[in-house]
């Protein structure tokens, strides 16, 4: 860090670096065993109390921690190379609910989270691929960037 610094151990930190350690080593396998799902949570009209659209939310269903939500699960993934392909997978599903209405709400928004991915021009692909495949207009997609540096 350069001169005239100093540092102070402290082992809670050293517990949170070692747990998401330890989750980034896990990743190696989420893939192929299927262990990410998406809920859905609905986006509710204020004015009428209707929900108006869902937002697609990855989870991650750890074989040993059990369910790894986002505060966890994002800052591991926007720091690891899997973050382009789990956007691609979490496209591809949405988009899929959306062709076939299984989401509980017609016409829903694809939301996608990710500033990592947006450095990537496979971002651009994928969203054209996801768009195709199920034959959705690209007014039905929502990117929505997470605030993380």
């Amino acid at each position: 860090m350069g001169k005239n610094c100093h540092v102070i151990f402290a082992q809670e930190m050293h517990e949170v670096v070692k747990r998401q350690m330890a989750l980034e080593r896990d990743l190696a396998d989420v893939f192929a065993n299927r262990e990410f799902f998406i809920v859905y949570q609905p986006i509710v009209d204020l004015e009428t109390g209707l929900p108006r659209d869902v937002e697609a939310l990855l989870r991650w269903r750890h074989p040993g921690r059990g369910v790894v939500g986002p505060v966890e699960l994002i800052p591991v993934l926007e720091t690891s190379d899997l973050m382009i392909d789990v956007g691609r997978s979490v496209l591809m599903e949405r988009a899929a609910r959306s062709r076939l209405g299984t989401t509980g709400v017609s016409g829903g928004h694809i939301c996608e989270r990710g500033r990592r991915q947006l450095r990537h021009d496979v971002l651009i692909d994928h969203v054209r691929e996801t768009l195709g495949a199920a034959s959705l207009d690209a007014s039905y997609l929502t990117l929505e960037v997470t605030d993380r540096c």
